[in-house]
């Protein structure tokens, strides 16, 4: 199987798009398989788009999705929790996701809203909070943010804690030494760039993957809200 992992979309189908073309990504290869690595929306302006891209394929096992921070945003504008959204809306780019899925958006109570949701996408609540939080091979684990070892296995760890982890304290360890984690960790959440300009002391602006110098940790997040790009990292086992 040879795996495609993006992460951060953050409601730039475009962009993601652009990303997959430019491999071999196919979808009639049944050898294929795309990760999506957390936070789908917010910030963006095509959350419907990638919502209605990468559910169906979800569905038929073409993709494996793993639950970001933001995808915990609109689960709480689906519970309810209006509070957590105006906060989210203000500071997160939540209404953008909210104006692309839901048409007059603007216009519409904070009740009648949800209900136009869910009537839209009579799927999405069960969804979201059905999705795992990493995904586990042979050699590596692939994960939003970080993981949670207070427990030892991060297996039962606290994943609502892990989706908001900074993922520098993982890189800046021996994940083997100390957790007795002996696999490559691929994380989203953290800009590239700054990964690197923090870890490699370099201050010119790449989004490229990044790869940390123990060959251990392997960061992806492009930034695509700010820098209009999205990384693809390929492997296959």
């Amino acid at each position: 199987m040879k795996y495609y992992v993006v992460s951060d979309i953050h409601g730039h189908f475009d962009e993601m798009m652009d990303a997959l073309n430019k491999t071999d990504f196919d979808l009639e290869n049944k050898n294929h398989k795309l990760i999506i690595n957390g936070d789908m929306f917010d910030r963006g302006k095509q959350s419907k788009e990638v919502l209605e891209f990468v559910y169906p394929l979800n569905k038929k096992e073409k993709a494996i999705v793993l639950k970001g921070n933001h995808e915990l945003f609109l689960e709480d504008f689906l519970n309810g929790d209006e509070r957590s959204v105006i906060f989210n809306c203000r500071y997160n780019g939540l209404d953008q996701t909210l104006l692309s899925l839901i048409p007059n958006y603007k216009k519409l109570s904070f009740k009648e809203a949800i209900d136009k949701l869910q009537e839209y996408y009579p799927f999405l609540k069960d969804w979201l909070q059905s999705l795992p939080y990493y995904y586990e091979t042979k050699d590596y684990v692939i994960t939003h943010a970080g993981l949670d070892f207070s427990k030892g296995d991060f297996r039962l760890g606290d994943f609502k804690k892990a989706v908001w982890i900074d993922p520098e304290q993982f890189f800046k360890i021996d994940l083997e030494k100390k957790y007795h984690f002996k696999k490559t960790l691929v994380v989203g959440h953290r800009f590239t760039c700054m990964l690197r300009g923090r870890f490699e002391k370099n201050d010119k602006v790449d989004h490229s993957i990044y790869y940390h110098h123990d060959n251990q940790k392997i960061g992806i997040d492009g930034g695509s809200y700010y820098s209009k790009h999205i990384n693809v990292f390929m492997f296959e086992e």
